[in-house]
Formats: C-alpha cells, sequence, structure tokens
C-alpha cells in the first residue's frame, strides 16, 4: 500500500503551494464604488434585499495565512470585490487553520450605510490594483465524456507481473498444477468511458465503465497439443470524486479517487485467475490533465483496476468532449 502515499503527496502538495484566487463574474459589472469601501457580511448573516449578485469569489491562500491569517484573507478578497464593482462581499464558508479558506459572494447594494458589517476594508481613492491575477471567466460544461485506453489491467498481474512477458519459468509443483498452467493468454489493455459532472471548479462527480478482452488457448501438457480456444471478457463499473487543482477553459490538472465492482462473462479462464473471485474495483489518479476546450485531449497517471504498475505509475490517454 505504499503506493498509495504518491499520489496522497502530490494531492496535498499542488493543493498547499499555490495561491488560489478565484473571480468569476455573472457577466454584468456594477459602477466602481465612489468611497473605495467593501464591507464584509459574516458567514451567517442574511443577504440583504436590495443587493445585486455580480458573481462568486474564493481566496484559498498557505502563505497569505502565514503572513497575516484570516484579516490578510479578508484584505485581499474585498480587494478583489470591489476590482470586480462590488461594495459588500457576503461570506458563505471561512475556515481558518493550516490554510485560511473564504468563499462569497460579490454584491451590489445600493444602501450599504444600513447593513452591520462585520468589518469594513477602505483602500486609496485610486482604484486598486488586484495582487493576484484572477481566473479568466468562462462559462463552465457541467458534462464531460471521454474514451480512453490505459496499461495493464490489475488482474492481468496475474499473469505479466511488470505488464510484459515473464521472463522466469518455475517448474509446476504438482500435477494438477501442471495441466491449471498449460495454456497461452493475451489480455487487451484496458479500454473505458468515463463520465464527469462538475459541480463547480473544484469538485466533480466521476464515473468510469471499462473493458478488457481476453483470448485463452488451451495444451495438453503432455503432447503440446491444443485442446481449445476462447475469448472472454472483463468489465467494471467505478464511481468516485474528483478535486481540481486547476480547471480553466483550455486545461485542467486534478486527482481523483473512484471504487466499484468488477464482473466478468462465461469463461474457463476465470477458474484459473484469482483476481476474478474479488470482484472489488478500484481507481486512484496521481495526477490528470486535460488539454482543449470543448474537445480536449488527456493523460493519467494513477494505479488501480484499469491500469495499474508496481514500480512506476500506470498510464491512461484518450480524448473526450464537454457539453
Amino acid at each position: 500500500m505504499r503506493f498509495l502515499l504518491i499520489p496522497a503527496l502530490l494531492f496535498i502538495c499542488a493543493a498547499c503551494s499555490t495561491p488560489r484566487v478565484c473571480v468569476s463574474l455573472n457577466g454584468k459589472k456594477a459602477s466602481y464604488p465612489t468611497n473605495n469601501q467593501v464591507g464584509v457580511l459574516g458567514v451567517d448573516a442574511p443577504t440583504p434585499a436590495d443587493a445585486e449578485v455580480l458573481g462568486e469569489l474564493s481566496v484559498n491562500d498557505i502563505r497569505i495565512y502565514e503572513q497575516g491569517g484570516q484579516n490578510a484573507v479578508l484584505y485581499q478578497a474585498s480587494r478583489e470585490a470591489l476590482i470586480a464593482g462590488g461594495n459588500v462581499l457576503n461570506l458563505t464558508e471561512m475556515t481558518n487553520g493550516f490554510k485560511t479558506k473564504i468563499v462569497g459572494e460579490i454584491l451590489s447594494v445600493a444602501n450599504p450605510d444600513t447593513l452591520e458589517f462585520l468589518r469594513d476594508y477602505r483602500f486609496n481613492p485610486i482604484r486598486p490594483k488586484s495582487s493576484f491575477k484572477p481566473k479568466s471567466s468562462f462559462k463552465m460544461n457541467k458534462w464531460e465524456v471521454n474514451v480512453g485506453i490505459g496499461g495493464e489491467a490489475e488482474f492481468a498481474t496475474e499473469e505479466f507481473l511488470i505488464g510484459v512477458m515473464d521472463v522466469w519459468y518455475g517448474e509446476p509443483s504438482s500435477v494438477k498444477e501442471m495441466h491449471r498452467g498449460s495454456y497461452d493468454v493475451s489480455i487487451w489493455p484496458t479500454i473505458s468511458i468515463n463520465g464527469v459532472y462538475n459541480l463547480d471548479r473544484v469538485w466533480a462527480i466521476v464515473g468510469s465503465f471499462g473493458l478488457n478482452i481476453v483470448k485463452a488457448e488451451y495444451f495438453n501438457p503432455y503432447t503440446d497439443v491444443s485442446t481449445g480456444k476462447e475469448t472472454t471478457f472483463m468489465f467494471d463499473m467505478l464511481a468516485g470524486l474528483r478535486y481540481k487543482y486547476v480547471h480553466e477553459k483550455n486545461m485542467s490538472i486534478y486527482s481523483q479517487l473512484m471504487f466499484g465492482a468488477t464482473f466478468h462473462s462465461k469463461g474457463e479462464y476465470w477458474n484459473r485467475n484469482s483476481f476474478a473471485e474479488k470482484h472489488f474495483g478500484w481507481q486512484v489518479t496521481g495526477i490528470g490533465v486535460t488539454f482543449g476546450s470543448r474537445i480536449y485531449g488527456f493523460t493519467e497517471l494513477g494505479w488501480g483496476s484499469e491500469y495499474i504498475a508496481l514500480l512506476v505509475p500506470g498510464c491512461r490517454v484518450g480524448v473526450g468532449i464537454k457539453f
């Protein structure tokens, strides 16, 4: 299980090492507040009745936390709200621990002086410049479907431990084992279809359906004469969550974790493969990258039922579409 630490470390390092400031506007920008002041409403505060929602904002930065804690993050978020034309930041989430994170709505309120603010932030009369480059606003496609081909499936390690034909052979310990091992087999790489539903720019629900084709030929161990051939299939159905470190129009970087079940068609081969009895499917994607807008390509590295390796991550590549 030590290899599972690698995607976990990638997950932690990518999430903690890069400032994350995200501004998503609705396309309508209010006039710039003349008093250069932004009020911040607490998480439990009611939304003003006359408020116009301009968009959403989030700030998540460990370095800001180290340099000033919650106040520094709120100050940065207020600057971004002011740049967007808002005069009120309505917080919907605020955490303060190893990392400081806030999420809120950018509001334009006609009479902000009547509100009881958690605190106010005032800026110089000159319009402040954003200290971070906000993520570009784009209409995020909720659905994605992709088709890919992976490396060696987990059950295939019963035959080819490191993804290639074994180069070591051992003599059978019994007559029963000799009969059981008298066959040749070829196993196709996993062909899989994935569906993705983007909840937001950070989280997504993912599912996968995978297929392997197995062709086996059996021999008489004494005469080496073929006694039969068959083609059988292994399937898996998985579902889980994706965490996106980056999600832009033309690129995304993510990790994901899926669990599910495996099953196979009828065939003599499955009596000779111990993985066929487990029926437990899983897939850890340590890192995945997509490139392209509506039609995109992708590469994934990880371990699991659909693609696995022992010394290095398994790989899956393919193409997809967003809609």
